[in-house]
Parts: structure tokens; C-alpha cells; sequence
């Protein structure tokens, strides 16, 4: 891999999610996890409860 569109700082939830989102638009990208597995740091001790904006008008910058 001599070039990539997009590097995504950190595996956990959010990264992750980005990551594969980006990747189905046809963008190369490359996941940079400083840990020895994916989802332990930040991930591993939240509430569990994903905000995804679900309760915002869709198009607002707040969604």
C-alpha cells in the first residue's frame, strides 16, 4: 500500500465505524490502533449507549 485516501487514529467504536464508512464509498483506509487490540481503550469502558444523533432534524450539523 503506497497510498491511502484517509488514516483513522484509533480502533475503537467510533473509529471503526468511520473506517468502514469510508471504505464502502471505494476509499483506501488505514486504522492506526496504538494498543495491542481493538476496542480497549475508551470503547471498552463507556456507557455502552452509542449517541448516533437519532434524536436530531436529519441534515442538521448536530445529526
Amino acid at each position: 500500500m503506497e497510498q491511502v485516501d484517509c488514516i483513522i487514529a484509533g480502533a475503537g467504536v467510533i473509529g471503526l465505524a468511520i473506517a468502514r464508512a469510508l471504505a464502502e464509498r471505494g476509499l483506501e483506509t488505514l486504522v492506526l490502533e496504538a494498543t495491542d487490540a481493538i476496542g480497549t481503550e475508551t470503547s471498552s469502558r463507556n456507557s455502552e449507549v452509542i449517541h448516533a444523533g437519532l434524536y436530531y432534524p436529519q441534515g442538521s450539523l448536530k445529526a
